[in-house]
């Protein structure tokens, strides 16, 4: 996504929520870190990469749809953004968030999505992986944030033909403290992405 700088105040209902969470771990919101970063919401950042797939028709046949994220999604317009995508996009299926597990999310998505598509529970995914860096935060605290927000999105099918087969090779982690000290996390994900298609020919 582009980057913006809209230093836009977002909403009460945000802003309490968030001076809320931060009360309860018996923390403190630095409310300059509202006005930080892109301030995309999830349905913007989602929007732009399913609208180009919806055009393609990609999403016929998508019986289950994951969405994986470890940053909160900023001000949403929309309660839940999973029902608004399944809703906007018409897509069936069970769809379900794999959160709360930070830069882990994408390994843990493709691991269950792995697991769903090997019994044969379900035939085609849509796995929709999104990050945003406006994080209301401590700013004491010196945890990192993502440069920049970002939306991806896959579709993993059980089809036993040559160009859709996909195998997770591997996962690790970096942790969020050693990702903040990594300039250019892209540039290592493209080193990672093009040492494995050598080994792997």
């Amino acid at each position: 996504m582009d980057r913006r700088e809209l230093r836009r105040m977002p909403r009460d209902r945000f802003t309490i929520y968030q001076k809320d969470l931060h009360r309860i771990a018996q923390d403190v919101l630095t409310e300059s870190t509202l006005l930080e970063g892109d301030q995309y919401s999830y349905t913007e950042l989602g929007d732009a990469v399913l609208q180009d797939v919806e055009k393609g028709q990609a999403l016929d046949g998508v019986d289950m749809a994951m969405f994986c994220y470890w940053t909160p999604e900023f001000d949403p317009d929309y309660s839940a953004f999973g029902p608004y995508f399944m809703d906007r996009y018409k897509i069936n299926g069970h769809s379900f968030d794999i959160c709360d597990n930070g830069s882990l999310a994408s390994a843990t998505a493709l691991n269950v999505a792995g697991s769903y598509l090997k019994n044969g529970s379900v035939q085609k995914i849509l796995l929709l992986g999104m990050e945003q860096n406006t994080i209301p935060r401590n700013i004491e605290q010196g945890f990192p944030v993502p440069s920049r927000s970002c939306s991806v999105a896959a579709l993993l099918t059980a089809e036993k033909r040559p160009e859709s087969q996909w195998k997770l090779i591997n996962s690790g982690h970096i942790t969020e403290w050693d990702s903040g000290r990594l300039e250019d996390s892209y540039g290592l994900l493209i080193d990672i992405l093009y040492s494995v298609k050598y080994q792997y020919r």
